[in-house]
């Protein structure tokens, strides 16, 4: 690129001569510039070549001791973006005053070149051929500034759309990343599934139901064990209250006894991710709760036999049931304390298996 560099403008020329680019700064006042112009393509490289001449034109600005007046929207926006060069940068209003400091009251308006009011300036002249290729000049400025404005909203624009479809994209790239995420883990716990499963087929599983079989076969003797006794002190001839007491406690023992007996040989549905049951059981040690509620009757008529005035007993009307358990309350303890025992150790060692 060539550059020829006058008083008043800089223009860029390309190897073949052609003039490529161009900004023009007339003289407004006393050691006073404006940047009326600036030519060039709209372009990316067009406007790099307006930048390169914004700075050659404040450099021989600043060289020559003048100051300059940012007569266009793009060497306005371009001293924005440059505060460092703002030191020869000056206003109409600050002309004026220095105007009138050395000259008195300005005999003229003054105003921008590619204003209106230049046309009325140069007409008192007379000369009548400069004002209409004056005005011509100040209407073709004045169509590029706002082809500029133009460019610079729809380049703003143009962002702001970029920047949304940016924004759209990784929104989408994320959704995309958390459902991949779920279907990792959904594979990873088919596996884990998959695994517990070989797991529940292995030989502990054997073991776990023998020990759920002997769990349940506690329960049973608990059950033995009293009504054996309970038989032999014909609980089911009801003469008074007391007995009545007992009978009822008696089949409050037998129903509990049996639904004991049928939730200890029950197992557990494993579950999936999202709380779905599977096709897949495993002993939970289920028949902690039913042992710990014998062990608790029997402390209770242990208590009533041994520490409780007969007369409160008999008041109360579980003396009969009392005596009755009390004659096979050790057994009956024992067999809920191996119960309980069994118990523990299947929820143990069904949780290892599902882990």
């Amino acid at each position: 690129m060539k550059y020829e560099i006058h008083n008043d403008r800089i223009v860029m020329r390309d190897e073949n001569g052609k003039a490529v680019a161009q900004i023009q700064y007339p003289e407004v006042g006393k050691n006073v510039n404006e940047i009326a112009h600036i030519y060039g393509e709209n372009s990316p490289e067009g406007r790099a070549h307006a930048n390169l001449l914004m700075e050659m034109a404040v450099a021989e600005i600043r060289k020559n001791g003048r100051m300059l007046i940012p007569g266009c929207a793009f060497a306005t926006h371009w001293f924005t973006k440059h505060p460092e060069e703002q030191d020869v940068v000056t206003s109409w209003d600050a002309l004026k005053e220095m105007e009138a400091a050395l000259y008195g009251e300005p005999t003229k308006e003054i105003s921008p070149v590619n204003s209106s009011a230049q046309a009325g300036v140069s007409g008192e002249t007379g000369n009548i051929g400069k004002v209409g290729k004056q005005d011509e000049e100040a209407a073709r400025l004045e169509k590029d500034k706002k082809q500029f404005e133009e460019d610079v909203r729809s380049a703003k624009e143009r962002k702001k759309a970029q920047k949304e479809a940016r924004k759209k994209e990784l929104a989408r790239q994320q959704e995309e990343e958390r459902q991949l995420a779920i279907l990792e883990d959904a594979k990873e716990e088919e596996e884990k599934i998959r695994k517990g499963e070989a797991r529940l087929d292995s030989s502990l599983t054997v073991v776990l139901r023998v020990l759920q079989v002997i769990s349940m076969l506690c329960m049973v003797a608990v059950l033995a064990f009293y009504f054996s006794a309970a038989i032999t002190e014909k609980i089911y001839i009801v003469e008074n209250f007391p007995q009545l007491i007992c009978l009822g406690l008696s089949a409050f023992i037998l129903i509990f006894g049996v639904i004991q007996i049928i939730w200890i040989m029950t197992r557990k549905r494993l579950r999936d991710e999202f709380g779905d049951k599977l096709d897949i059981r495993y002993d939970a040690g289920r028949g902690v709760f039913g042992f710990i509620v014998i062990l608790i009757i029997s402390l209770v008529c242990g208590f009533a036999v041994n520490y409780v005035p007969e007369g409160l007993v008999d008041l109360i009307g579980i003396s009969q049931f009392s005596e009755i358990y009390q004659m096979r309350i050790m057994p009956i303890v024992y067999a809920a304390i191996a119960g309980l025992v069994l118990c523990i150790i299947r929820k143990a060692a069904g949780r290892t298996l599902v882990r």
